[in-house]
């Protein structure tokens, strides 16, 4: 049995499940990646042959190496009027290859001075001798179709020295539609590049095992099992590239709260925040429902602070919401004002990401600033010891709804150390 027939059905929609939540970190910039290898560049116009050219000749010294010391390298030669010629298929057809060495190894472009001036060399002359000059011209003889493209190259190996390898030759025609105009007919035959992050990626999520990385033949192996398992679904398997290597090289750890932004919630946003509260508490079994007209009528009234209806973006989505209002500890020596947390909501594709402790350390902070000292809640204790919350009664505050005075759903949190100290009475929460 093939390693693709023993994907099942429940693996692939729990990879698949996983590979949804990585685009949209990815989109989100959660995972990093605003800056990328390949943006060291000159910037030269995305339609030129010199930009083709740029993109393409580095790429084929791109193998187990730093790829953003590589194209830094790159970038560096390119600036320097004694090496930049080397990006002109002409002066290097024409060049000794003493001279290419001294040029490519100047900036450290080339760390291989024998192999990597060699296979610089062959590449000119490739595009020089049988396309003009040209790699534009290569990709128009083959229809810029992926499929012919591959076959091309994989029939002419020693044309495209080191460029031909499956893991160069997928991730070059994918850099080449991200960083010039070339549009390919076919990008559902760019595979997934399998570098090591990607294998690593790939190992993470169980598509093989950890002992596979070192297996000689594993790479082609992965290619084709991520396009198994994308077959049918709405991405290009070199779609989730990026996203996997991001995934791995930052340790398989994605901050979201690193794009959020937390600010004060306006009246622009309450159809989209009603929306939000409503999915939110749909995946809960204690709701009922009512929890976005809760919120509708909570800020109709007098306890409603504005300055404390907070909302969380990331890239303009609405992510999080969170309230803080107004209420009263009866005491015998009179009432004091408090803050209830109710409600918090996170939108369910970003739950678990740390963004309901932001939203609540960010509108602490507000209270604060706002002269309040403490906070209550009505909510399942599990969830919020952890947010330092504890059973109210502790400090003698009891829910009115408390008859027993043991309720360890009816929470409090003094966001000044003592602030409840010697406070008895009863509270309540809607």
């Amino acid at each position: 049995m093939s390693r693709i027939d023993k994907l099942t059905p429940e693996k692939m929609k729990r990879i698949l499940n996983v590979v949804d939540r990585l685009m949209r970190l990815y989109e989100d910039g959660a995972l990093g990646g605003e800056v990328m290898p390949e943006d060291a560049n000159p910037d030269l116009p995305k339609d030129s042959d010199e930009n083709y050219l740029y993109f393409t000749l580095p790429m084929a010294l791109n193998y187990q190496r730093n790829s953003y010391r590589m194209w830094e390298s790159a970038l560096r030669t390119y600036q320097d009027k004694e090496t930049m010629d080397v990006f002109c298929l002409t002066a290097v057809v024409d060049m000794g290859i003493d001279t290419l060495r001294e040029k490519l190894c100047k900036h450290r472009l080339a760390l291989q001075p024998n192999k990597h001036p060699q296979i610089w060399m062959q590449l000119c002359q490739t595009f020089a001798q049988n396309f003009d000059g040209s790699v534009k011209r290569f990709f128009a003889k083959n229809n810029y179709c992926v499929a012919n493209i591959k076959n091309y190259m994989g029939t002419n190996k020693k044309l495209f020295p080191y460029l031909s390898g499956a893991k160069i030759m997928n991730y070059w025609l994918y850099v080449m539609g991200q960083y010039t105009d070339a549009v390919f007919a076919d990008k559902e035959n760019i595979t997934v590049a399998p570098d090591t992050h990607v294998m690593q990626a790939s190992a993470k999520l169980g598509l093989i095992t950890p002992d596979d990385m070192t297996s000689p033949n594993i790479r082609p192996i992965v290619s084709d099992l991520w396009n198994a398992v994308l077959e049918g679904s709405s991405w290009c398997p070199i779609d989730v590239h990026t996203p996997l290597w991001l995934w791995s090289r930052g340790g398989f750890v994605a901050d979201t709260r690193k794009k959020m932004t937390i600010r004060q919630e306006q009246p622009g946003d309450y159809a989209k925040v009603y929306a939000l509260v409503k999915a939110a508490f749909a995946t809960t079994s204690h709701s009922d429902g009512t929890e976005p007209d809760y919120l509708n009528a909570l800020r109709k009234k007098d306890a409603f602070i504005p300055a404390l209806s907070l909302v969380a973006e990331i890239a303009d989505k609405l992510v999080g919401q969170i309230v803080l209002y107004e209420t009263q500890i009866t005491t015998p020596g009179g009432a004091i004002t408090q803050l209830v947390l109710s409600p918090i909501s996170v939108h369910p594709n970003y739950f678990r990401q740390g963004i309901a402790r932001a939203m609540m350390d960010h509108a602490f902070g507000v209270a604060l600033e706002l002269n309040y000292t403490a906070v209550f809640l009505c909510g399942e204790p599990e969830i919020y010891y952890g947010l330092g919350f504890v059973p109210s009664y502790g400090f003698g505050i009891y829910h009115v709804d408390d008859p027993d005075k043991n309720a360890n759903w009816c929470m409090a949190k003094e966001l000044v150390p003592g602030a409840l100290n010697g406070v008895t009475g009863t509270i309540e929460i809607e």
